[in-house]
């Protein structure tokens, strides 16, 4: 494509991941006078329906260069927050936190001596030297200030949105700073190419957008076959799929973590906001889906199922386009919503552009590392799936420990910003494995020191959680400011 720096860029797709993308670049964009316009697609067949819409710590940080303001975000969208996954197995029960493990960075050694201590003791989760875990299970939250930043990385949070509370909150932000939008209706756009490249898009309502490059969120990749270009589809991985099941209910807000728990072969993940619990269930089987919704107690719910397939694409960035809608994107499961991975894939756009032309070089460098980005949420989700798809019958006798930890080689996955390493660390040994030592000192720590450093730790962290107020007080305070 061509080297000259980007002057107009057109996002074409449907629900909150067309306007959180549109309102993102335009506040990225508008300071290098860097137009964009925002098409929406007619219909609603590929969009995501359900009402709530989770937004990562990552996602959250985007907020500020959005000029949007948290709070308001949170009473607009009657918003409900989430320290981490509360996961269940067949026989485990830990937390997966999106904060730091213990309170000081040299904790990490102390951190990494508590596997093979805590194995020893019959515990098999790090809940006790987690903030966030500690205060998940208290029920307790707090938004930290700006002037703790040691307790901001130990309490990192996400939060749970209305959806449609959400879509017209970015709508509204959209209008703010000024960007176009145009509706495409209900029949597919018209593609006009110019040397291999996207030129033009032509509404149903007559309208014709011209734009240098292209960002397609479709579910479908309506910009896929204009371009005539297949060879990006060569696979990394192959291709998977899982049976979803999603119902909802009136709720009131219960706790600040996420929870997520198994029955059979199926992960049953829940999330509240002020108002609304909204349930998951995922399976590889479709009968085991069926079984558990048409059992007590959720029969009483009202079950919707679809089926969803991913894979991860050699490349999304070709030409004069970026593909961040299609399967690739899809993904599956609690840990890691779609939305989460197309902000990650614009923010790593944004961050080389406008600088410079749109380089070959660039291209082949932004694949690379989305790829690699990919592939680790895949691999974090599936990861996930073990819960249910293997049997643990105790510490060291896991059928899988091979398989799980050869994606982490000694413990530690590779470096990307996709998972936090207490997120890989609080995963790994919640499934009962038995990770190697990262410092081959730490089995030479005699065991009644390491048991009496663990025990002040743990003291610690309960008393900073048990300090924190009351989760359902504190988002009903919020709310009624």
């Amino acid at each position: 494509m061509s080297e000259q720096p980007l002057k107009h860029i057109a996002i074409v797709g449907q629900g909150v991941e067309l306007w959180f993308s549109t309102v993102f670049l335009t506040a990225a964009l508008k300071p290098f006078n860097v137009a964009v316009t925002c098409i929406e697609l007619g219909g609603c067949a590929n969009v995501n329906t359900a009402p709530l819409e989770a937004l990562s710590p990552q996602v959250l940080r985007l907020l500020k260069l959005m000029q949007i303001g948290e709070l308001d975000l949170i009473r607009q969208c009657r918003g409900g927050y989430s320290l981490g996954l509360d996961c269940r197995s067949v026989h485990n029960r830990f937390f997966v936190p999106h904060g730091e493990l213990g309170l000081e960075p040299n904790d990490s050694v102390l951190v990494g001596a508590a596997y093979s201590n805590y194995a020893k003791r019959g515990i098999h989760n790090l809940d006790a030297l987690s903030v966030a875990a500690t205060a998940a299970q208290q029920g307790k939250f707090a938004v930290v200030g700006t002037d703790r930043p040691d307790l901001q990385a130990l309490l990192r949070y996400g939060v749970h949105l209305e959806t449609d509370r959400l879509v017209n909150f970015l709508k509204h932000q959209l209008t703010r700073l000024g960007a176009t939008h145009v509706s495409a209706v209900n029949e597919p756009p018209v593609i006009s190419l110019n040397r291999g490249q996207i030129a033009s898009l032509l509404c149903s309502s007559g309208k014709k957008i011209c734009a240098d490059f292209w960002i397609d969120l479709s579910a479908n990749g309506v910009l896929q076959e204009a371009s005539k270009n297949v060879a990006m589809h060569s696979l990394l991985s192959g291709c998977s799929a899982v049976q979803v099941a999603q119902s909802w209910r009136e709720a009131p807000p219960n706790s600040a973590a996420r929870q997520l728990s198994t029955a059979e072969n199926v992960l049953h993940d829940t999330l509240n906001s002020a108002r609304i619990e909204q349930s998951s269930l995922y399976s590889d089987s479709e009968k085991a889906l069926a079984d558990l919704c048409a059992s007590k107690p959720l029969a009483r719910f009202d079950w919707q199922f679809s089926k969803k397939s991913y894979c991860a694409l050699a490349s999304i960035w070709d030409e004069n386009c970026l593909r961040l809608g299609e399967r690739a994107l899809q993904i599956p499961g609690p840990a890691f919503s779609r939305l989460s991975l197309i902000m990650a894939a614009l923010v790593q756009f944004v961050d080389q552009l406008p600088d410079a032309g749109v380089k070959p070089a660039l291209i082949q460098s932004y694949n690379r590392n989305m790829s690699a980005y990919i592939n680790e949420a895949f691999s974090f989700n599936a990861t996930m799936f073990t819960l249910v798809n293997k049997s643990y019958r105790a510490a060291g006798d896991v059928p899988s420990q091979s398989e799980v930890f050869s994606r982490t080689g000694r413990l530690l996955p590779a470096a990307t910003d996709a998972v936090e390493p207490q997120q890989w660390k609080s995963l790994l040994y919640g499934l009962m494995g038995a990770p190697a030592l990262t410092d081959i000192t730490l089995d030479r720590i005699a065991s009644g020191d390491v048991n009496k450093a663990l025990n002040e730790l743990e003291k610690k962290i309960h008393g900073i959680a048990s300090s924190m107020p009351n989760y359902a007080d504190f988002l009903v305070r919020l709310l009624g400011r």
